[in-house]
C-alpha cells in the first residue's frame, strides 16, 4: 500500500500565492518511505498450520490444514481450512492447535465458520472459539433437532471428509 504524498507551495516564489504541488522532492520521498514501512508493519502475514484433535491426538488422522494469519497491531485475523481424507481413531473433544499466538487474558474470542461439509449429521450450528491466555480454538455446536444447549464436538461429528473453514480475530497481550 502506498499513500502518495504532496505538499501545496508558492511555486514561482514572488509571494503572489501562486499555489503548485511538489511532488517527490527528497524530504516528501523519505516521508513517502517512511509511511509505506510502517504500513508494511501493520498488516503481517504469515502460514501456520493448524492441528485438529481429538481429547488432545489425532493418531491416523490425515487431510489438509492450512491457516492464514495477518496481525494488526495486538489483533491477529485467522482463516482455517481442514480438508480430512481420514479421521483418525483418537476420540474425545475436538480441538484445534497450533494457533500462532496465544490469546490475551481474561477474553474470550468467537470465530465464524464460514464453510462446513460433511459434518455429522447432529450439528445444527457450529461455534468455535478462542479461550482466554490460549492458543487452541475449542470446537462446540448446537444439536439438530430444535436443542438450544451447546455441547463440545468429538469425533463422532465429524466424518472422514469433513471440511471447515474458520475465520475471526482474537487479541493478543
Amino acid at each position: 500500500m502506498s499513500v502518495l504524498i504532496s505538499r501545496k507551495v508558492d511555486t514561482d516564489d514572488d509571494g503572489s500565492g501562486t499555489v503548485g504541488t511538489i511532488r517527490n522532492n527528497a524530504w516528501l520521498q523519505d516521508l513517502q518511505d517512511r509511511i509505506d514501512a510502517v504500513l508494511a508493519g501493520i498488516a503481517e502475514v504469515t502460514t501456520f498450520t493448524p492441528a485438529l484433535k481429538f481429547g488432545g491426538a489425532s493418531t491416523g488422522m490425515t487431510g489438509t490444514f492450512t491457516g492464514v494469519r495477518r496481525r494488526v497491531g495486538k489483533l491477529t485475523f485467522v482463516t482455517i481450512r481442514i480438508t480430512l481424507t481420514a479421521k483418525g481413531s483418537s476420540t474425545g473433544a475436538a480441538t484445534i492447535t497450533g494457533l500462532p499466538e496465544v490469546a490475551a487474558a481474561a477474553c474470550y474470542s468467537g470465530l465464524a465458520a464460514n464453510y462446513a461439509a460433511n459434518l455429522g449429521a447432529s450439528v445444527a450450528s457450529l461455534l468455535p472459539y478462542i479461550g482466554s491466555s490460549t492458543s487452541v480454538i475449542n470446537l462446540t455446536y448446537i444439536p439438530a433437532a430444535g436443542a438450544t444447549s451447546v455441547t463440545n464436538m468429538t469425533e463422532a461429528t465429524f466424518t472422514n471428509t469433513t471440511d471447515i473453514i474458520l475465520s475471526g480475530c482474537y487479541p493478543t497481550d
